[in-house]
């Protein structure tokens, strides 16, 4: 994917990282007026911005899944689950790859380290298993229309902006409750304050529903494993 490309996998990482430095620009010009309750801006929406591209990553990539292998899925048998975990492992990939940035960020951030940081792979991996299991649910049918994929791209691009990704969470208000229903909010919010610290106000939600990821990603894949004939005939067709 990245051998015919000069940046070759740079183009990871820059996405994130220009976004980021955009948001960070408008916040030193006072353009925006974004209080992080004493954490340093730049460190925020970083470490926000990378979490978010690993969950957008999950969804992108597994949506495509089948659409990518469809001149193979008509001629070749072969465990169609392969092709999910191919997808899964090409988005961890392309999520967890920017996150080795924050490495040497840190340390010009933070003050100390502290224990909490070993539990932010597990709100990474939360964040991969959710888009992952949305992707593969809507994978079906995102394979016979493409109007599926274009929308959930639309709807990424304003779920960004209601989740706290580049602002803490909203103290109240309409943006708050939205934010409080989306479950999303309580994965990308626990998983940075982890990292850098910050009040854990949404643990609970957070175990919740990474502990109820695991049967509704089995659930979404028995779904796919059962649409699978319909779409490869409807491909071959």
């Amino acid at each position: 994917m990245h051998r015919q490309s000069i940046l070759g996998y740079a183009w990871i990482i820059l996405p994130p990282l220009a976004n980021s430095l955009v948001w960070i620009f408008l916040n030193q010009q006072q353009v925006l007026n974004i209080d992080t309750k004493g954490t340093p801006y730049p460190v925020f929406v970083l470490t926000g911005n990378l979490l978010w591209a690993a969950f957008n990553s999950a969804i992108v990539g597994l949506l495509g899944a089948v659409n990518e292998a469809r001149n193979l899925i008509s001629k070749i048998n072969f465990p169609h689950e392969s092709l999910l975990l191919s997808a899964f492992m090409k988005a961890a990939f392309n999520g967890l790859i920017p996150l080795i940035i924050l490495i040497p960020i840190l340390p010009f951030y933070l003050s100390s380290l502290h224990w909490q940081m070993l539990l932010f792979p597990i709100g990474v991996l939360s964040l991969l298993a959710a888009g992952s299991t949305i992707a593969i649910l809507l994978l079906p049918i995102a394979t016979l229309y493409t109007d599926i994929g274009k929308g959930i791209q639309l709807i990424l691009r304003f779920g960004f902006f209601l989740t706290p990704v580049i602002y803490p969470m909203p103290e109240h208000g309409l943006a708050r409750i939205i934010a409080e229903i989306n479950p999303i909010t309580p994965l990308l919010i626990t998983s940075r304050s982890w990292l850098i610290g910050g009040e854990l106000d949404m643990l609970l939600p957070f175990w919740c529903i990474t502990l109820t990821l695991p049967l509704l990603l089995i659930v979404s894949v028995i779904i796919f494993k059962i649409t699978v004939p319909y779409l490869v005939e409807r491909l071959s067709a």
